[in-house]
């Protein structure tokens, strides 16, 4: 967990409390906590050695010993106290500094002591046992794994937005899988690169290889004032972590994304949507975050009976794939077992067919003229759909989207869409329809559009309207121009 400003918080903290003081003895109560020594050659090499400085490099913490380095990486829960021993020199000697605000003070989680000639101790404490510590060189440990496949720090005046475009030339990564691999700006982890993609408006799926010579400008920029800022306020303190005796961070109370899934966006007022990305939780803007692919994603709305579907294959057919919400509704009613229960729950009537599927026709009976009911029913299916359609549409940056939404503005789904599509139709020819299709009547089609938006508002809303009243070949024509306009 700890990230770039959390570690550096603590090198700071440890400078205060062992710069200048001369290692005595190192012990170990882990073995595995060494990244490449016993304690038998660490003290070998590192005993009588003066603390000169305590350095950062990503998320390492750097020990400078003169000729050699202890590094420490914190991993998932490692954490450095201040200490002392009291009267036995063993485990259970241990002694937290009174002050420390470390949750979990059991002996059992130190695996390893620095005693200092001033009898204090630092010690590396960890629950999760996660973290290491390596001895090298001075002279070449920069070289040398783990450090050498590290990129150049975010504050490092060399990084430029000319290197990061031609390094991502060939990159297969996304965004967020840049940020989190190290390998082209070091230190940042899962939380400030949840914070850093909202910044720049960029989904976190975005391929870094699409990214402009500006955004690679923006990218940098950004990274620093997040980074800068948290480092001013200490860091995260996020759940029960703490980056060292007496020291809590602040930058929790500044983030905009990151754990706030399902919160509003402070940006747009959309809700917060939380996912996860390569196995790592993320909480991103679905109408603040955008791919860089240009008007990718088109919605289409209109009254029922209007065409919608046709229109949207007409869009299909210029690449674009669809998102139809009554079909996934359709497909995921029976199929998904969280859905089905809960629609069968929320009617007291026995909504289900012999087979046991759901009786369609029945329900829309229901809601027709129960507008409590039909809101409680939007409530289950609504989430459901927008689960479905922005997975898709986080996952797939670079493919072309048409959503067919009938209540795209009450799902208020309209905010995500890049260009809004209205389908208009005379009520003549939208009765004959309805009558031809002979799955709802004209009574029931009413009282589903008195229960939604206005048309006329809807319209006002939308960037087009495509009239479909003709032939399929004058609709044809009209969504031609669409695509060309945009």
């Amino acid at each position: 967990m700890p990230e770039l400003p959390e570690v550096e918080t603590v090198r700071r903290v440890l400078n205060l409390w062992c710069k200048d003081q001369i290692i005595k003895k190192v012990h170990v109560y882990y073995n595995r906590v060494l990244e490449n020594s016993d304690e038998q050659s660490l003290n070998a090499l590192i005993c009588s050695k003066k603390i000169l400085d305590v350095n950062r490099r990503g998320k390492f913490l750097v020990f400078d010993l003169g000729d050699y380095v202890l590094l420490s990486h914190l991993r998932m829960e490692g954490k450095w106290h201040y200490g002392f021993f009291v009267g036995q020199v063993g485990l259970e000697g241990l002694e937290f500094n009174p002050l420390t605000k470390n949750d979990d003070k059991d002996q059992k989680h130190v695996h390893l002591a620095i005693e200092l000639e001033n009898n204090q101790l630092l010690m590396y404490h960890d629950v999760r046992k996660f973290g290491k510590v390596g001895v090298y060189k001075k002279e070449d440990y920069e070289q040398n794994s783990p450090l050498s496949k590290l990129g150049k720090e975010p504050f490092d005046e060399t990084l430029t937005a000319d290197e990061l475009k031609e390094k991502f030339k060939d990159c297969k990564m996304s965004l967020k899988q840049m940020l989190l691999s190290q390998e082209f700006i070091a230190g940042v982890g899962n939380i400030y690169a949840d914070e850093i993609a909202f910044k720049l408006s960029l989904l976190p799926t975005t391929p870094v290889k699409d990214l402009s010579l500006s955004q690679c400008d923006e990218l940098i920029k950004e990274t620093r004032i997040v980074l800068a800022k948290a480092i001013e306020l200490g860091g995260s303190t996020i759940k029960s972590y703490h980056a060292a005796n007496n020291v809590d961070g602040k930058f929790q109370n500044e983030l905009l994304v990151y754990g706030k899934g399902g919160e509003h966006c402070v940006r747009c007022g959309h809700i917060l949507y939380k996912t996860t990305l390569n196995g790592r939780g993320t909480t991103y803007c679905p109408s603040c975050q955008k791919s860089n692919l240009k008007n990718r994603i088109i919605g289409v709305t209109g009254a029922i009976g209007s065409g919608k579907s046709k229109v949207s294959s007409l869009f299909e057919e210029q690449g674009y794939t669809i998102l139809d919400a009554d079909k996934i509704v359709k497909e995921n009613q029976e199929v998904d077992k969280v859905l089905y229960l809960k629609m069968i729950k929320l009617f007291k009537e026995n909504i289900l067919n012999e087979d046991k599927t759901l009786n369609k026709q029945l329900i829309r009976e229901l809601i027709i003229n129960d507008k409590e009911l039909k809101e409680k029913l939007e409530g289950i299916i609504h989430p459901f759909v927008k689960e479905v359609i922005y997975k898709e549409l986080f996952n797939n940056p670079n493919k072309k989207f048409v959503l067919d939404v009938p209540l795209l503005f009450e799902a208020n789904m309209d905010s995500i869409c890049d260009k809004l599509v209205f389908v208009d139709i005379n009520p003549d020819v939208q009765k004959e329809r309805l009558i031809s299709r002979n799955t709802m009547s004209l009574e029931h089609a009413k009282g589903f559009e008195n229960s939604i938006l206005k048309n006329n508002e809807k319209k006002n809303k939308c960037d087009f309207i495509v009239n479909n009243n003709g032939t399929i070949e004058d609709l044809k024509n009209q969504i031609d121009k669409i695509i060309s306009n945009i």
